[in-house]
């Protein structure tokens, strides 16, 4: 089976999250789209938001689109080519137009202007079938093509860092080291591993959002003494309450008191955690 699995954490507090900027997508013929959410800017699968901008007047080919679209026009017209009645459907600045997946449509931009798409799940080129006529339609549809293959493509997946973190609950650290068992977390009879966090600068962002009333310690581990102890640690995909897709390291298994360098405690201001005792900034 695949090493790259995806897990929803659907345990995690609801918190803002600043998600990274746009990212421009297509450039071509007058048209340009910027990416604010989807599988290019924001790595996620869910939905894809973005913001197009027509420079001069122009058109999309034929598209099938597998996902629902909702285009909301900020400026100027847009004509969707259909084929059932009353085609095409004209849309002006402050409507919205529904495309039901699975419809086959040819939007037109008569004008200069802009709109907003909002797909779900989110646009993926394999998901739009386009029937390209002219060279510059076929160069923005590779384009989109390659952007997608380099997001997922194995190149892209990084190593597992040599020195790993985990948070626990004192108590249950403790009463697993004095019974001389491993530790489990919680959610381990769910979830089938150990979530860890590869990145320092991390832990009280993770402490605050999952361990809010929790006595915290944090683990320190590597991969080598993990190994020693027949463990292994991978990198997986998790879903965020966002909908954006986060790379983690995970640990098949528990984590053995030998396994473990260093225990630090996360030290409390009233409920927000603010430090970790000794713990190297």
């Amino acid at each position: 089976g695949s090493s790259h699995s995806v897990s929803s954490v659907a345990h995690l507090s609801s918190m803002p999250e600043l998600l990274c900027s746009a990212v421009r997508v297509v450039d071509v013929e007058g048209f340009a789209i910027d990416e604010f959410a989807g599988n290019v800017s924001t790595n996620s699968d869910q939905f894809s938001l973005a913001h197009c901008t027509v420079k001069h007047p122009t058109g999309e080919p034929w598209l099938n689109v597998q996902y629902d679209e909702w285009m909301c026009v900020l400026s100027g017209r847009v004509l969707v080519h259909h084929e059932g009645a009353n085609s095409p459907l004209e849309a002006q600045a402050g409507q919205t137009v529904f495309i039901k997946k699975g419809e086959r449509i040819r939007p037109e931009f008569p004008e200069v202007g802009s709109y907003v798409p909002l797909c779900i799940p989110a646009f993926r080129p394999d998901r739009c079938f386009r029937e390209d006529d002219t060279d510059a339609r076929r160069g923005a549809g590779e384009t989109l093509r390659e952007m997608h293959t380099n997001l997922t493509s194995p190149s892209r997946r990084k190593e597992v860092p040599e020195v790993l973190y985990h948070l626990c609950e004192r108590t249950r650290w403790e009463k697993a080291t004095t019974d001389g068992v491993a530790y489990f977390p919680p959610s381990f009879d769910t979830d089938g591993f150990t979530r860890m966090v590869a990145e320092r600068a991390e832990l009280l962002s993770v402490a605050n959002r999952l361990h809010q009333h929790e006595d915290l310690l944090c683990l320190k581990v590597t991969v080598s003494s993990l190994r020693r102890c027949g463990l292994v640690a991978r990198l997986e995909t998790e879903v965020g309450p966002s909908g954006r897709v986060h790379t983690r390291p995970h640990i098949i298994g528990g984590l053995p008191h030998n396994a473990v360098s260093g225990e630090f405690p996360v030290q409390k201001d009233g409920v927000v955690f603010t430090s970790i005792d000794g713990l190297d900034a």
